[in-house]
Formats: structure tokens, C-alpha cells, sequence
């Protein structure tokens, strides 16, 4: 027997011992046998896609480091199929891992790690067989070229000409490369200032080597503080195209955190095309995915909301590109994958080919906004119309969505429910989505996110090839990782070296201009004239010399400029006279009973809890004049 994920018996002609390829209809099949036992499953996929080299889903593959997972048998034949599958179902972008393992400054990665590279060409070869586009990201640097702060490299001539060689090698492969995953938590050890010049000397050397290329930020994974404002302060604009973040949160809220980051990054950068490279929803949203990684036929169209929900929220608030984080069902990271750890189709990969069908060369024109939030209309213009994703939350809604010309509802799996024309539809869609196709929908709509109507597009400055990066003696020690500064005592003296590169094909001469913004502190150094040859770097040694008075806790920048104010490098400085001894130590504690009240409870053991703020106060029932 085969049914459909929308539990409707199929054609008779499709019953049997025997299935006539191209007689069915798009969706998802599940075959049982006479006791109603799942037998296999399969979906039946769009057959062509308009726009045959983009997609507005892709998914964040990882395949580059799955080979422990599969087995090294298993791992041609598996990555082939999984890689086919998504293609398949519109998938036109994935995200895979880079390794830098190189153990000398010749990066001669050809001899040195034979089996990784072969692992990267084998699927650079799957990947262009499937018209699948790929983003690369790094996770490090190789650890020869370390600086004390693991993440940093000690000389970006290695950074420069590593890229310079990975770029050249893989310009066939490779569409995007992005800089860094998620330096905003432990991904990334080291100080904004160094990841900044780190993205300036890697993107001028990604453009040299493959100009076609793109260069994304590093992804991040919290709300943008003071990791991100003190790397934009670091004059990044020149050397990036795509901004880049990432939310594992309960579909519901994937709405308001894209238009908080599109807002974010669009202040600080201006208008220019914003992806988010991993996504899924928490564990409380597929709480009914089975450990075994398989799905209940009842539970495909609750998975199918959360996926379409993610996607639909995100690309209506402005985000142009949504990676689906592709967990193995044997992994931790079982963000409702759209293939089980063998690589077999489940209801999600129909889903995902749906959301390409309608996504497939459209753009988002506006939403639908019902009194009390009744429903949820989103409307996209394609070549052939218009398309929409329709839910509710409420059980008991209706909706009528008059439509003009041909029209067609499909469920989210793709099987084709009714066809219209010029007339209203009735839907009652319940807690499943359904997807309408129209000639055009005669509502009134508006954009989900009206801030960006406030925000240009910027004229791109023409980077610099000169790059500052900054060291001073016990940085390890002496950076705040919370404020992301360098955080010393008054009137301490700190050593540090202005490193100076010059990327050009010319030798440079000028001067370094260095300012600080509180003529409290000082900086010393002994020369400010440069002259540095083609692919090298000058060293001019400092000392930073602190107030000694301070109130409080204060903060200065440090700022170093070249080739005409273009190359810029900031060191935000804080200094705190709680730093200084105390003048005189008094007993608090005697007669003294103290209280904490703190207004929220601490979250349980289970719960990973990153930045969040309390509110605390502190009160004492001291007798007399305490």
C-alpha cells in the first residue's frame, strides 16, 4: 500500500508489486505492507527549478568531517547520495569545513595531508556534479603559526599567503569563504583588533587569487555586543560582502532575531546581503524526533512546520540565505535532518524541495498582517506568479485568500491538495502550513521588517593593502574578553609592536599616525616613519603608559592609521583604579546579617546559560548606623 504524507490513498495504478516511475505525484510516499507496517519511504520531487543556480534553503552540510561518523569505507558512496538527494530537492548552496593542517610556511598541503585533500576533492567533484555552490569555513589556523592567543596568527603574511594558495586551489569549489565560525564564543580565542587585521590580509587575498569569490564575516551566535562593535571600529567595511550569524531557538522566535541582526549589521555596514549559515529549532520544538533518528508518520507535518516556520520567518525579515544544519541521526546536532544517518529521504527532505519551489527565483514582496495575528500570510514574487506560505496557530481559523488567475494549494510535502481560479479559497490549515500558488493574491501586504526601508546601500571603499595588527607583551593576560579591551592598572606601563604589512606590489614609505583618544594616557614610540617592502611587514616597538588618577573605570581607543587614514587599527584601553590598593580596610561583617535577592531563578543543570544578566540586590539588617 502506498499513501501519502498528507493521508490520502494514492491512485490505484500505484498500488502493487510494481511502481510506474513518472506516474507519481509530487510528495512523500511511505510504503507498508498488508499489517500497515512501514515497509521504506520516498519522495517525489519537483522535477526542474527555474533558477538553476541559486537557492534561497540551502544546508549546512559538514560532509568534510563526517568521515569518523560513516567510516572511511562508507564515506565516497554516502556523501555521494546524501549530496545527490538535496540536490535533488533544490538545494543550490551548501556550507562545508576546511582543515589547516599545513606544517610549514610553504603550505605544500598536496604531500603533507594527502588523505583530507583527497577527502576535499572528492567532494568538490559530488558537489559540481549537483550544481551545488559551497561556502567554506574555517575553525583555525595551523598551529605553527600560532600566536600566544591560540586563534591569532604571529605574522599575516602566513595568514595572507594561506588563503592565497587555498583560494587558487579551490576556485572551482569554492563560492564563499567565511572567515571564522562564531567568534563570538569559544570557537575563536583571541582579541577583536588581530580578528579584524586577520580578515583584512585573508580577504585581500581571497580577491587576488579568485576575484569571483565572496568573502563573508565570521558567523555569530549571540545578540552583537562589544565582540562585533570593536571589529567594525576596526575599519572592516572595505573587506567583506556577506554578513553572517546563526539561532538555534524555537521557530517562533526566528522572526524578530533576523530583522534584530539585519537592523545590527546594516547600521554598522550598510546594506549588502546577509546569510544565516546555521539554523535549526530546539530540542522543544522536535522534542517527538525518535533517538534513532526516524519520524512517525503522524509527526512529518508538525517537522515540516518548524522547518518551513525557520525559513519563512527569516528570509520575510530581510535574510537572504537560510542553511539547514544537517545532523546525523546518531549525532548530538539532530536538528530535524532531512535524511537519517544512512542517507535515506524522510518527510523533510519533500519539505525542503518545497520550500526551494517556492523560493526558487523569488522574491519576498510582503506579508499580511490579520487582526490579533489570527493567521500568517507570506507572499513571494516569482517568475510565475506569486507563491505564499499560509499558517495559524488556532485550531478554529479560517482564512479567505482571494486569488486572481490559476491558482493551487499544495501541502508543505508537496502533493498537490486542490487547484482554483479567480475565485476565494477557503483554508482551514490548522497548525500545518499549506503552500498557494496564484497568478497574484488581491491582498493588502507589507514588509515584516520596516526598518530596512531606512537603510542604503553604500558605496564599497576600495580596501587598503596596508593592514595594522597590534601586540602587546602579556596580551593573553590582559584582555577583557567580556568588553573585548585591553584592561591595565593606573599608571602601568605596557610593551607592546605596531606590525605594519604591506600586501601591494610596490614598496611603501610614509608615516603611522597614531592618536589616543584620552590625552590622559600616553604612548611612546620611537620612530613613526615606514618604508616596507612588497609581501613584508615593519615592526615599530611602543610602550602605553596609563593614568595614574582615575574615578573609576574608564575607557580610551588606541589609534593607528596609514596610506592616507584608509588602513585603520583600534585598541579599545580600560583602566580601573580598583586596580590600586585600598588606602584603609574596613570590617563589614560585624554585627551584620546580608540578604541576596536575585528576581529570577537560576536556570537548571540541563540548561546552558551564556551572558544573561540578573538583577541582584543586596540588603543588610544592620542594627544603629551601619
Amino acid at each position: 500500500t502506498l499513501e501519502t504524507s498528507i493521508g490520502t490513498q494514492a491512485p490505484a495504478s500505484a498500488t502493487g508489486k510494481t511502481l510506474e516511475f513518472g506516474k507519481l505525484a509530487v510528495g512523500f510516499y511511505a510504503v507498508k505492507d498488508k499489517n500497515d507496517q512501514a515497509l521504506c519511504s520516498f519522495a517525489v520531487l519537483p522535477p526542474s527549478y527555474n533558477n538553476s543556480s541559486d537557492s534561497g534553503f540551502c544546508v549546512d552540510m559538514a560532509h568534510a568531517w563526517r568521515l569518523n561518523d560513516i567510516g572511511k569505507e562508507r564515506f565516497g558512496d554516502w556523501a555521494e547520495k546524501v549530496i545527490g538527494t538535496l540536490g535533488l530537492a533544490g538545494v543550490r548552496y551548501g556550507r562545508e569545513r576546511v582543515w589547516v593542517t599545513d606544517k610549514t610556511p610553504e603550505f605544500n598541503f598536496e604531500s603533507e595531508d594527502k588523505e583530507r585533500l583527497e577527502r576535499h576533492t572528492l567532494l568538490r567533484d559530488i558537489y559540481r556534479k549537483n550544481r551545488i555552490k559551497i561556502s567554506l569555513v574555517y575553525h583555525s589556523i595551523p598551529e605553527w603559526m600560532r600566536s600566544d592567543l591560540p586563534s591569532v596568527s604571529k605574522d599575516l603574511v602566513h595568514v595572507y599567503n594561506m588563503q592565497a594558495k587555498y583560494s587558487s586551489f579551490f576556485k572551482d569549489y569554492i563560492d564563499t569563504w567565511e572567515m571564522w565560525n562564531e567568534n563570538d564564543i569559544g570557537f575563536y580565542k583571541g582579541t577583536a583588533y588581530h580578528y579584524a587585521a586577520y580578515l583584512k590580509a585573508a580577504c585581500l587575498a581571497s580577491k587576488r587569487a579568485a576575484p569571483s569569490a565572496h568573502v563573508s564575516l565570521s558567523s555569530i551566535a549571540l545578540d552583537p555586543g562589544h565582540m562585533s562593535d570593536a571589529i567594525f571600529d576596526n575599519g572592516i567595511n572595505p573587506y567583506f560582502d556577506i554578513y553572517n550569524y546563526h539561532t538555534y531557538v524555537e521557530a517562533t522566535e526566528h522572526a524578530r532575531l533576523a530583522g534584530d541582526r539585519a537592523d545590527y549589521f546594516f547600521r554598522k555596514g550598510g546594506v549588502r546581503p546577509l546569510w544565516k549559515t546555521e539554523t535549526g529549532v530546539t530540542f522543544k520544538d522536535h522534542a517527538y524526533l525518535k533517538k534513532n533518528g526516524t519520524y512517525a508518520d503522524s509527526d512529518s507535518r508538525k517537522a515540516g512546520n518548524y522547518m518551513v516556520r525557520s525559513m519563512v520567518n527569516t528570509t520575510s525579515m530581510g535574510v537572504d540565505k537560510v542553511f539547514w544544519f544537517l545532523g546525523t541521526a546518531t549525532s548530538n546536532y539532530r536538528h530535524m535532518c532531512p535524511v537519517d544517518a544512512n542517507g535515506e529521504a524522510n518527510p523533510l527532505l519533500a519539505v525542503l524541495a518545497t520550500i526551494n519551489r517556492l523560493l526558487e527565483d523569488g522574491d519576498y514582496v510582503g506579508s499580511e498582517s490579520p487582526p490579533a495575528n489570527a493567521y500568517q500570510l507570506h507572499v513571494y514574487k516569482t517568475s510565475k506568479g506569486h507563491s505564499a506560505v499560509l499558517w495559524t496557530d488556532r485550531t478554529s481559523a479560517t482564512v479567505s485568500l482571494p486569488v486572481k488567475g490559476e491558482a493551487a494549494v499544495y501541502a508543505m510535502t508537496g502533493e498537490l491538495i486542490k487547484r482554483y481560479k479567480d475565485e476565494t479559497i477557503t483554508l482551514s490549515p490548522l497548525k500545518a502550513p499549506v503552500f498557494v500558488t496564484a497568478d497574484s493574491f488581491d491582498v493588502e501586504l507589507s514588509p515584516r521588517n520596516a526598518k530596512l526601508s531606512g537603510y542604503k546601500q553604500r558605496k564599497a571603499d576600495e580596501p587598503s593593502r596596508m593592514v595594522i595588527d597590534v601586540f602587546f607583551e602579556n596580551e593573553a593576560t590582559l584582555y577583557d574578553g567580556n568588553k573585548h579591551m585591553l584592561s591595565v592598572g593606573p599608571g602601568s606601563k605596557t610593551k607592546g609592536t605596531m606590525y605594519i604589512y604591506n600586501f601591494s606590489s610596490k614598496a611603501c614609505t610614509g608615516k603611522l599616525d597614531v592618536q589616543l583618544s584620552d590625552p590622559t594616557w600616553k604612548v611612546q614610540l620611537d620612530s613613526k616613519n615606514l618604508t616596507i617592502e612588497p609581501m613584508a611587514r615593519a615592526a615599530l616597538p611602543f610602550t602605553l603608559e596609563a593614568p595614574k588618577q582615575v574615578k573609576g573605570f574608564e575607557v580610551a581607543t588606541l589609534n593607528m592609521a596609514t596610506d592616507a587614514g584608509r588602513s585603520v587599527s583600534q585598541v579599545r584601553l580600560g583602566v580601573d583604579r580598583r586596580a590600586l590598593p585600598p588606602k584603609a580596610s574596613l570590617d563589614l561583617t560585624k554585627g551584620m546579617a546580608w540578604r541576596l535577592n536575585c528576581n529570577r531563578s537560576v536556570a537548571d543543570a540541563k540548561t546552558s546559560v551564556v551572558n544573561k544578566e540578573r538583577q541582584i540586590s543586596i540588603t543588610s539588617k544592620a542594627p544603629g548606623n551601619a
